[in-house]
């Protein structure tokens, strides 16, 4: 089963930022942003800890 919003959860860890793994992506960074939003409401769980220049994931 193909989930885009998983392949963009590892794209985003990969690179260490929502941009970085947007232009990998070849999608807008705002696009990246809601995916992952969507994924973590349906999975009920922060996954990354936001803020304004960098991420850390949630262990």
């Amino acid at each position: 089963m193909y989930n885009s919003e998983l392949d963009t959860f590892l794209a985003v860890a990969a690179a260490g930022s929502f941009s970085k793994a947007a232009k990998k992506l070849y999608i807008s960074t705002p696009a990246v942003v809601q995916q992952m939003n969507l994924l973590e409401n349906r999975l009920n769980v922060q996954l990354f800890v936001r803020n304004t220049h960098t991420y850390s994931s949630r262990n």
